[in-house]
């Protein structure tokens, strides 16, 4: 009797959830005339540094001479670009959006690239979407992400520089 009177001392000062938990177990372990047992787990936690993510360089097509008609070109995240009802002025400079990640031991990640976007400038709009990606450079705390899309001019499109951002998500996984 001694001893359930310092147990129920015990469990009167601990939280109100421990103290509910805690009854349970008592009147189990009585109600089993003594046949009862406790394990014990260790916890931890391990906190790693976060993702991040930093542009190298950004998503260029380069000069496109429009035509009467509607056209896209597709740039591939290996650099390859071809067109289709334009033309991809292939002396000029286009390339890829580069992005650096960094992540914990090599951890694994999850990119997200957009549906699609759109680019403004002196004309009607232009659609980019199809984005596509590609991992080069990986290794134990680092990768590097190319990103290639499709461009959507339009028939006639008017002269000038049309530009926009895109977002690139990476999360561990």
């Amino acid at each position: 009797m001694e001893k359930a009177l310092t147990v129920l001392r015990i469990l009167i000062r601990l939280s109100r959830n421990t103290l509910i938990y805690s009854l349970i177990i008592l009147v189990q372990c009585a109600s089993e005339m003594g046949n009862c047992a406790t394990g014990t787990a260790n916890v931890d936690a391990r906190i790693v540094a976060p993702i991040t993510i930093a542009k190298l360089q950004d998503l260029s097509f380069g000069e496109i001479a429009p035509s009467t008609s509607a056209g896209t070109v597709k740039l591939a995240p290996d650099g390859m670009i071809s067109a289709i009802g334009v033309t991809a002025v292939v002396s000029s400079e286009h390339s890829v959006a580069t992005f650096k990640i960094t992540s914990y031991k090599g951890n694994d990640f999850t990119i997200a690239l957009p549906q699609a976007i759109t680019i403004a400038g002196p004309g009607d709009p232009m659609t980019v979407d199809s984005f596509e990606s590609s991992i080069t450079g990986l290794d134990l705390d680092a990768a590097t992400i190319n990103v290639g899309a499709q461009l959507r001019v339009g028939a006639n499109q008017a002269v000038g520089t049309y530009s926009g951002v895109f977002d690139v998500t990476v999360n561990y996984q």
